[in-house]
């Protein structure tokens, strides 16, 4: 299984050396983006309007550091999954011979490789953008990345899946839709919760103003980033407590599934 793993990799050497690069790069424009909040240019932006745009900037920069980090190399691994059907993989695998269950454990390491030192690299990000800024390690990242690596795990059914399908287009056709999806729910809870939240702040302060009618009323700037931070922030670690004690048992019943289902597939072929 070792040459198989080792041969997955020196295979996949074109998408390491782009997802790297793409990585350093990532973390390269981070740190342009948040020093130019205090020696560049946005640094002359009025104070409040500044720290929202860096408070914003701190909080999606390592996203996408991590979002880099653990899928970009994962690409690679579909794209060599499907060379390898086209270029008569079960020939391959009879000429060394190799079986079913060597052929899916290493295609499930080299994942499983790669989804760990992906995670490994989101957290160094947030480490970097954190000394950067300035400003702590974010606890809130952290969780993200460890459901991020549930996501990975799930993931690798794409395996099974790609030698089910012979392709990725539908794969990838059904990721960008739950992807897009997940975006649109996002929008309009966006949108639901600021009226809302305009609506309640008026409210507030017409009730105020009958009270008192004599009474001056300043408005208050409210950053609304950290505003919706502190009232997620009870679901997000209930959230995080959840992931701690599902974590395992559930990585381990999807890794289980995608080699069961990758040797399924394998042995469905080689009739």
């Amino acid at each position: 299984m070792k040459g198989l793993i080792r041969r997955e990799f020196i295979l996949m050497k074109k998408a390491l050396i782009i997802s790297a690069v793409l990585y350093i790069l990532a973390l390269a424009a981070s740190a342009l983006w948040l020093l130019s909040y205090r020696y560049g240019n946005l640094a002359d932006m009025p104070d409040f309007e500044r720290n929202g745009y860096f408070e914003m900037t701190r909080i999606y920069t390592p996203i996408i550091i991590a979002t880099i980090a653990m899928s970009a190399s994962l690409i690679g691994q579909n794209k060599q999954t499907t060379a390898d059907l086209r270029s008569g993989w079960q020939k391959f695998s009879y000429t060394l011979p190799v079986s079913e269950e060597t052929l899916a454990g290493s295609k499930i390491a080299v994942r499983l490789i790669l989804t760990y030192a992906g995670a490994l690299l989101s957290i160094l990000g947030e480490v970097f953008v954190a000394a950067i800024s300035g400003t702590d390690v974010h606890h809130n990242m952290i969780f993200l990345i460890i459901a991020l690596a549930l996501w990975m795990h799930i993931a690798a059914l794409e395996i099974p899946a790609i030698l089910h399908f012979k392709d990725t287009k539908i794969l990838y056709a059904v990721s960008t839709g739950i992807i897009g999806l997940l975006f649109l729910i996002e929008f309009i809870i966006t949108k639901k919760i600021e009226p809302l939240f305009n609506t309640r702040a008026a409210e507030i302060l017409d009730a105020a103003r009958k009270k008192d009618p004599a009474a001056t009323f300043e408005t208050l700037e409210i950053d609304p980033i950290k505003f919706f931070i502190e009232v997620l922030q009870p679901y997000i670690d209930t959230a995080a407590a959840v992931l701690k004690i599902i974590f395992i048992p559930t990585a381990s019943a999807l890794i289980f599934i995608s080699y069961k289902w990758t040797v399924s597939e394998l042995k469905r072929r080689a009739m």
